[in-house]
């Protein structure tokens, strides 16, 4: 099984390193091809010449993941994104059957916050004091500005190099799949998949 990964980020950026090493812990058996689209704006406009390149170059999948908050503003609406996604991939004429969209609550943070275990081990591997634990953001509503919570929690945090090593840090994806419904889509979706 070969699956294209179409991200919204940058080059090389966070997302890229954390979502293909969830996809090798849940199957390793999958081979991945990522390709980074700057903004959400670009994701919406390239989505469908981008998932076809991926489908023609042998991907037999492809997932588009965005976060329905970008830093830069702009609205959330799954709905108006993902009509917009659809659009670009029935212009360029894409098999909707081998394409599946993933609209994270606000921003990937907001699920890897959700099991504060990988946050605890991370930030706590980082000092010789022990630190209060970072609780699990079991609901929505406390996994909301997820940075600002990572900021408050360990005042040097930086997403290019602490989020895949925090994802790193989690025993398993279970709770974050429980308390998140975006990411536990995700995950079913690659389970999905594993031969």
């Amino acid at each position: 099984m070969k699956l294209g990964l179409i991200l919204e980020c940058t080059k090389d950026g966070p997302d890229k390193a954390v979502y293909e090493y969830v996809v090798q812990c849940i199957c390793g058996d999958i081979e991945i091809e990522s390709v980074t689209l700057d903004n959400k704006r670009k994701l919406e406009e390239q989505a469908g010449d981008t998932a076809a390149l991926l489908l023609d170059g042998g991907c037999d999948m492809v997932a588009i993941i965005w976060d329905q908050v970008p830093t830069w503003g702009g609205s959330k609406c799954l709905k108006t994104d993902r009509q917009k996604i659809f659009a670009a991939l029935n212009t360029a004429e894409v098999n909707l059957q081998q394409v599946k969209l993933i609209g994270m609550d606000e921003m990937l943070e907001s699920w890897l916050i959700a099991d504060g275990r990988g946050v605890t081990a991370y930030f706590q591997s980082l000092t010789v004091h022990p630190r209060e634990p970072f609780d699990d953001r079991k609901t929505l509503s406390r996994q909301k500005k997820p940075k600002e919570q990572l900021k408050k929690y360990n005042s040097r945090y930086n997403d290019f190099t602490d989020n895949v090593k925090i994802v790193k840090c989690l025993p398993d994806f279970q709770r974050a799949a429980r308390y998140n419904a975006p990411f536990q889509r995700f995950k079913q979706f690659i389970e999905s998949l594993c031969p």
